[in-house]
């Protein structure tokens, strides 16, 4: 993958030139094709595979016989997902079987004839289910952290000051549940890896995020040196968090060392929904006032339905319990967050990770609470309000900016507009979310050709967002050369440097410091070895081949190969590597937030009584930069969260019928399309204070647009309708029964 010009991955692929993991090739390459459960929980007594095999075009089916010499399991922080399901299967739609064929329809064709026998256990389809009373562990070998409840994955608690006595002596106490469903990615490239056994090792091309990670989980799967495993992450079609970790990398793998010839296994979207999901969550919440209205205690119990696997539900429990307090200032907290399996879709990382589900409630309940003690909601969040400089929960970092005025930027946005009519509302929320993924190495390859060229390698993968284009002006701007000259490679673990992956928002601070840091080595070494051929003082830029000084001009080949005796001619230009490190507190479970994304969402809507839908009329989304390295992808992200945001909230939903998944396609899962873009616009502010830690004082922003969407909505709909709702997504029917029904829909309160 290439970047050198100000369009970066821009012009590949408006011109059709980018390649994709689906456009990739291997020699001789045959097709993969996935056998699945339709039985959400049971154990498998057996596979018959004669007919499948007898189909022509059929070169093997792998089953988990075939894991000889294999550890099949693999996951983030728990090893308890297999390539193939072992023993019992766990969801509808859980890999059993793989086929491999000349073509991709034969592969398919085949699948269908392997037949499976399964016997039936009792399925879990939800958390209370799962948490009952006498249900079967779904991981009976020990899955997930002790605990008396059956089927929790982790559970954890964060707490500060005597949350108990605070709400017995509250003048007010709010109490409320808020919901909403899993729902999924939808990458506009569904799952695709490719895997071929060469003299050197394994090779894997994968539409992945996290090329090094998969490296390294297909190194100890198959007892392979790291040396002899290579994996490449040509352009993304997207993910969002669906395509972090190992996915179906180790079975293609699997694949091919059976059937001895590279294999690609390229998923259709409903696979792809199989594979990966956004965890359903329930918020249970306690808010509780004194008489002066100011918030002196929150209690929140947050569940995670994490799915069939753990996946990333220990991190999103942990997680959950970190941000769903707020941005605000309230001496006594307690948070209980966990996550529990049960006989669904695993679910893993969706932009934001665990911030929009846990915003949801709180952000609601702001809105809530500031209505039923009669205050104007804006005033009532500036009240609380971190200031800029105050630890976030009392012991995080500070928080690095001023919210108080990016909320004040979009409530004016969206309420300078005369309302169109009396059923016309402006709803506000803010969320704050710890950026970076903690601490972190990155590190990045730059070499100074020489004809002056620069070419810049790094290990993170470009999903779309820019990564490319925002690396080669780093590079760029600190060589002092046109971003033209610059060349950025990312994505293949045989040429770059070391990085965990692309998440969390964190390429452009963490690898963006790398080059920076690379760039300003080669800048030093330059200027020595100028200095030391007698090279004229002053300031010193590289034009071209050439190094110039006022008007000192000398190729810098000769330059560089005259302090180290090797000819010019043999000289191969200069290479440095440079590395950035955010380093982590030694004992601290919640480390120390590198950056905060921060958003303040403000939303204008209709609602049409008659129906209940909710025409979105305008969306201001505020964002904090620090810095902005790309302006035109930058916005770019902001709207494309915030257009996404619209979808969870208001389309958006994963349908399970006994187990299964009955809208796993674009026909009855309704992503938003430009027909839904709000008439008035998204308007998209980038705050620039140069407070963050990556270059310039730039921080990332891809997560922060989506994460406020969904309460801001909400909180409009009762100010257009006065009612209140509480689970998402917002459909017009919940509306309409909430407009239309008789018994009050107020939450349990206490006091005033």
């Amino acid at each position: 993958m290439t970047g050198g010009e100000a369009f970066g991955d821009l012009r590949a692929k408006v011109t059709g030139a980018a390649v994709f993991a689906s456009d990739s090739r291997f020699p001789g390459m045959l097709h993969g094709a996935l056998v699945r459960s339709d039985v959400a929980h049971g154990l498998i007594v057996a596979l018959d595979t004669a007919e499948a095999e007898a189909m022509p075009g059929v070169t093997c089916v792998l089953t988990p016989d075939d894991f000889d010499g294999i550890d099949p399991f693999y996951g983030e922080l728990v090893l308890d997902q297999p390539m193939l399901a072992i023993d019992r299967v766990r969801y509808v739609g859980e890999p059993i079987a793989a086929v491999v064929a000349r073509t991709r329809r034969e592969a398919v064709e085949a699948a269908r004839l392997v037949q499976a026998t399964i016997e039936p256990l009792p399925p879990l389809f939800n958390s209370d289910e799962a948490m009952g009373a006498g249900a079967e562990r779904l991981h009976p070998n020990g899955a997930g952290a002790p605990a008396d409840v059956p089927n929790i994955c982790r559970e954890s608690r964060l707490a500060q000051g005597d949350v108990d006595a605070a709400l017995a002596a509250a003048a007010y106490v709010h109490h409320a549940v808020y919901e909403c469903p899993p729902v999924y990615h939808y990458a506009m490239e569904p799952h695709c890896s490719l895997a071929s056994w060469e003299a050197d090792g394994l090779h894997v091309i994968s539409g992945t995020q996290q090329p090094f990670r998969v490296r390294d989980t297909l190194a100890r799967m198959f007892a392979v040196p790291t040396s002899r495993v290579r994996v490449r992450a040509p352009y993304v079609g997207g993910a969002f968090g669906s395509k972090g970790e190992a996915k179906y990398e180790p079975v293609v793998a699997a694949m091919a060392r059976k059937a001895g010839r590279p294999v690609q296994l390229l998923c259709s979207v409903e696979e792809s929904v199989h594979t990966v999901t956004r965890h359903g969550c329930r918020v249970e919440m306690w808010t509780g006032l004194d008489s002066s209205n100011t918030i002196v205690a929150r209690r929140s119990d947050v569940t995670f339905d994490t799915g069939a696997y753990s996946d990333k539900g220990p991190r999103i429990a942990h997680r959950g319990a970190h941000r769903v307090t707020g941005p605000y200032r309230i001496a006594n907290y307690e948070a209980t967050s966990r996550a529990v399996f049960t006989n669904t879709v695993p679910a893993g990382a969706f932009r934001g990770f665990s911030t929009s589900q846990v915003l949801w409630a709180s952000e609601s309940a702001m809105d809530e609470i500031a209505r039923h003690v009669g205050e104007d909601p804006l005033e009532f969040r500036r009240r609380h309000l971190l200031r800029e400089g105050e630890p976030y929960l009392g012991f995080d970092a500070p928080v690095d900016a001023d919210l108080g005025s990016d909320l004040d930027e979009a409530a004016r946005l969206v309420g300078s507009a005369t309302p169109s009519s009396p059923d016309t509302g402006t709803g506000l929320a803010i969320g704050v979310k710890d950026g970076g993924g903690g601490a972190a190495r990155a590190a990045a390859h730059l070499r100074i050709h020489p004809d002056g060229s620069v070419e810049v390698h790094a290990g993170a993968a470009e999903l779309g967002q820019g990564a490319q284009r925002v690396l080669a002006r780093v590079a760029a701007e600190g060589l002092g050369v046109e971003v033209s000259r610059v060349e950025v490679r990312l994505g293949d673990t045989a040429t770059a440097p070391f990085d965990r992956g692309t998440n969390a928002s964190r390429t452009t601070v963490g690898v963006g410091m790398a080059v920076a840091k690379a760039a300003a080595s080669a800048r030093v070494a330059l200027k020595v070895a100028w200095l030391a051929d007698g090279g004229a003082k002053g300031s010193l830029r590289l034009d071209g081949a050439d190094l110039v000084a006022g008007e000192d001009r000398r190729p810098m080949v000769d330059v560089l190969a005259r302090g180290s005796g090797l000819p010019a001619r043999e000289f191969p230009g200069l290479a440095v590597t440079g590395t950035h490190t955010d380093t982590q507190e030694e004992g601290s479970d919640f480390f120390p937030t590198l950056f905060y994304e921060v958003c303040a969402t403000g939303v204008r809507v209709h609602v049409d009584r008659e129906t209940g839908e909710i025409r979105v009329e305008h969306l201001a989304s505020v964002v904090e930069a620090g810095h902005v390295l790309d302006e035109a992808g930058g916005h770019g992200q902001n709207v494309g969260a915030a257009m996404m945001g619209l979808g969870t909230s208001l389309t958006e939903e994963l349908v399970y019928s006994q187990g299964e998944l009955i809208n796993a396609n674009l026909i009855e899962y309704r992503v938003p399309t430009i027909a839904e873009l709000p008439p008035g616009g998204i308007t998209s502010v980038l705050v620039e204070n140069a407070e963050g830690p990556g270059p310039g004082g730039a921080k990332g922003i891809g997560e922060a647009g989506i994460i406020a969407v969904a309460p801001a909505l909400a909180n409009a709909v009762e100010d257009a309708v006065g009612v209140r709702l509480r689970r998402l997504p917002l459909h017009p029917e919940a509306v309409w029964r909430a407009l239309n029904q008789t018994a009050g829909s107020s939450p349990d309160e206490r006091g005033r």
